[in-house]
């Protein structure tokens, strides 16, 4: 299970975040999500526990509590959402769909199927 923790104080490391987690399970990994150009923290992490069951036990205890001096927000990670409030295609070259930006007008492979009629307006319409 991956988790997501926020308001991590900036001085936190990976130690303390594990031994804050392995009283409730195996950490399997532990991310830190850092600037580039300073290698200073954002404020918020990524643990990953391989257990769902200790993942949701750790979520349960330690969200709310107070780790350096800071509340912590824990809560099940989702995936990031992209800018048109889809789940990014996890296959490269494959279209996001919704946005309509940058898609062509080329026919699919049920094109040929598709009857094209002309509404009022005399654009085409599919049927």
């Amino acid at each position: 299970m991956r988790i997501y923790v926020g308001n991590v104080s900036k001085e936190i490391d990976e130690q303390i975040l594990r031994d804050a987690f392995l009283a409730y399970g195996h950490v399997r990994e532990i991310t830190i999500v850092r600037r580039q150009d300073s290698n200073q923290s954002k404020d918020f992490a990524f643990i990953e526990m391989p257990a769902d069951g200790e993942g949701l036990a750790a979520i349960s205890a330690l969200n709310g509590q107070k780790l350096e001096n800071r509340r912590l927000f824990v809560n099940r990670a989702t995936p990031k959402l992209d800018y048109d409030g889809h789940s990014p295609s996890r296959i490269r070259g494959l279209p996001r769909s919704g946005s309509g930006f940058g898609k062509r007008n080329t026919p699919g492979p049920n094109s040929r199927f598709i009857k094209k009629t002309r509404t009022h307006s005399g654009r085409r319409s599919s049927r």
